[in-house]
């Protein structure tokens, strides 16, 4: 394996922390609209748009969780001086998990309650954007490419880094803003 490439990862890390403030940030607009607007509901058994932005807090938990431990790892193996991948990950094949067509069955555990007031579902958010920008402040360089898990959600045998768990975690915050914004038209249709 070759010397990494820093500016091909600074770039990188720089990129994936845009996305992930551009997610976070488009949730944070939408949990500001009206209390009507967020607790419609398009269709019967269908998630409110609160329901969907505690369902990414809930999920963030869980994937923070394994981000912090990947994070650990990987610093201490940069610690005994391995070297990260040369370049930064391909993301592409996380790209699919975003899509309204792909569908997960979560486990009970990130199954929104509705009961969360939106004040703290938006602290909530901004926490998990704050853990996700401190990760990749303490693991510029591809450092967090040293340790890779598992995930059921993703597709093939692939072991993920922390930047493809940072990835997915803005990859599914998106999804769900979508999902957010087809709640809202719907809401508009239904009030004309």
């Amino acid at each position: 394996m070759g010397a990494p490439d820093t500016a091909r990862w600074d770039a990188f890390v720089r990129e994936l922390g845009r996305r992930l403030d551009r997610a976070f940030q488009d949730l944070d607009a939408l949990l500001g609209s009206d209390a009507e607007v967020l607790d419609f509901r398009p269709t019967t058994g269908a998630w409110t748009a609160r329901e969907v932005a505690e369902h990414v807090a809930l999920c963030d938990r869980f994937l923070l969780i394994l981000v912090s431990k990947i994070a650990a790892k990987s610093a201490n193996r940069a610690a005994t001086r391995r070297a990260p991948l040369p370049s930064p990950p391909q993301l592409e094949l996380l790209e699919p998990l975003g899509a309204s067509g792909f569908h997960w069955p979560h486990p009970d555990h990130m199954t929104p309650t509705g009961a969360l007031p939106v004040p703290a579902v938006r602290e909530q958010l901004a926490a998990d954007l704050a853990a996700c920008r401190t990760v990749l402040a303490e693991l510029p360089n591809g450092e967090g490419s040293l340790h890779r898990i598992r995930m059921s959600a993703v597709p093939g045998d692939d072991r993920l880094d922390l930047y493809q768990f940072l990835a997915i975690i803005a990859v599914h915050a998106e999804r769900h803003v979508r999902q957010m914004r087809r709640n809202a038209a719907s809401f508009a249709e239904h009030s004309s």
